[in-house]
C-alpha cells in the first residue's frame, strides 16, 4: 500500500466540498485501497468489504459538506467505514447484538465496549479496534495504516492510559 499524500487529500476534499465531481473521483482514487483494505480485515469477507466500501463512498458524498476540517478527510472517512462495517456484520451475523458497538472486547485484561474504543481520539480507537476486535498484530496494524511499529504501540499504550477514564454509567459515553 502506498502512503497517502495527506496536503493532496487535503485539496482534493477542498474541492469536493465545493462541488468539483472529478476532486471527489481523485479522492476516491486516492483513498479507497487504504478503507477496502480497512473493510477486509474487519469484515473477514472480500464481498461484504465491497458492499462496504460502495457504502462508505455513497454516504460520503452526500455528506462531504459536514466535514469541518479538510485535513481529515481520511480518519472522517475512516470512522465512517467502520460504523457501515459494524452494520454490514449486524444484518449478516444474526448472533450479532442490536447494538453493535455495545459489543465487548478483551483489551489488557478487561472488557470494553466496542463504543467506548470508538470514543477514544480517531488513531487510539482504530489500533485499538484492530487489536482487540480483529485479532491483529501490531506488524498488520502499521501495514495497514501506515504507521511505524512502534507509532501503532504508542498509540495502544496511550488509548489503554484514557480508557480507565471513560465513564460506562451511560453505555460507555465520555
Amino acid at each position: 500500500m502506498s502512503s497517502l499524500d495527506l496536503q493532496y487529500v487535503t485539496e482534493l476534499a477542498r474541492h469536493a466540498k465545493s462541488g468539483d465531481a472529478n476532486a471527489f473521483a481523485e479522492l476516491f482514487a486516492a483513498t479507497h485501497q487504504q478503507q477496502y483494505q480497512f473493510c477486509c480485515s474487519f469484515l473477514q469477507d472480500p464481498y461484504l468489504a465491497q458492499e462496504a466500501l460502495q457504502e462508505t463512498y455513497v454516504q460520503a458524498l452526500k455528506n462531504l459538506s459536514l466535514l469541518q476540517d479538510n485535513g481529515l478527510v481520511v480518519n472522517w472517512l475512516t470512522q465512517m467505514t467502520l460504523r457501515i462495517c459494524l452494520k454490514l456484520k449486524q444484518k449478516h451475523d444474526p448472533s450479532m447484538p442490536e447494538n453493535p458497538e455495545s459489543i465487548t472486547v478483551p483489551l489488557a485484561g478487561k472488557q470494553y465496549t466496542l463504543h467506548q474504543l470508538m470514543n477514544l481520539p480517531f488513531t487510539e480507537s482504530q489500533v485499538l479496534i484492530f487489536k482487540s476486535y480483529c485479532g491483529m498484530r501490531t506488524g498488520q496494524i502499521a501495514r495497514l495504516t501506515e504507521m511505524s511499529k512502534r507509532d501503532v504501540r504508542e498509540y495502544m499504550q496511550s488509548g489503554l492510559k484514557r480508557l480507565p477514564r471513560l465513564d460506562t454509567t451511560e453505555g460507555g459515553r465520555p
